[in-house]
């Protein structure tokens, strides 16, 4: 790898990036897992890694990540080939599913000339319990004001920013939704979570009668973590 490194240094695309561009710009992949072109200080290591694809995609295959580039959205990343990421807890996991069906869902008019697509912490919340058949209240980690704001950035900003309130709903606020989600979570993963969660739904409709219904139902959910992928 380290002729390799040489290699694209030398070579004229290269001209003016030094050896620190592709340090920087290879521990972002591993430490952040996605970076794009707007955030602050991402734009020179975006674009060392667009131009230098076969050097990072070579590289991260070393270390077993699988590179992600989308020009359109101004992104790169990487992800685990064998598609396990970190295992997240069960608030983690429904969130991040319910963000990636309300990402893919919005994009026909909501995406955004950044690849973003804007919807509310109301509308996440409303989708999340459509999808799991469970109230918000009865999942820990997403009670009380500040619950989805703390679930949403233990995520990471390479999948989801929470932006400012709605005008007149300070307790209902933006969130930009990022390209990122659609590596993060991939096809076969999202299958799984949606058959789960439509599982869940038809059984807890049949035990609606029963006043003392077990939590039980959702520690059955699959393992799931930021870099699954298809």
């Amino acid at each position: 790898m380290l002729s390799d490194l040489e290699e694209a240094l030398e070579a004229s695309a290269n001209r003016g990036r030094k050896l620190e561009d592709f340090q920087a710009a290879a521990d972002v992949l591993l430490t952040r897992q996605f970076a794009y072109r707007t955030d602050r200080g991402s734009s020179r290591l975006v674009a060392t890694v667009i131009a230098n694809r076969d050097y990072f995609g070579d590289l991260m295959l070393a270390v077993g990540r699988r590179l992600i580039i989308d020009e359109r959205a101004g992104m790169v990343g990487a992800v685990p080939v064998d598609g396990r990421g970190r295992r997240l807890p069960l608030e983690d996991s429904l969130l991040l599913l319910t963000m990636r069906v309300a990402y893919q869902d919005g994009i026909p008019g909501r995406i955004n000339d950044d690849g973003e697509v804007e919807v509310t912490t109301d509308e996440l919340i409303a989708k999340l319990e459509e999808l799991s058949g469970r109230r918000k209240d009865s999942l820990p980690r997403l009670r009380g004001t500040t619950g989805l704001s703390e679930v949403i950035s233990s995520l990471g900003p390479g999948v989801a920013r929470e932006g400012e309130a709605v005008e007149g709903e300070d307790r209902n606020r933006v969130v930009h939704l990022r390209a990122g989600l659609l590596h993060a979570v991939g096809l076969d993963a999202l299958t799984r979570l949606e058959a789960f969660a439509s599982e869940i739904v038809s059984r807890r409709r049949s035990q609606a009668a029963e006043v003392n219904a077990t939590d039980a139902d959702l520690s059955e959910v699959p393992s799931f973590g930021e870099g699954n992928s298809t």
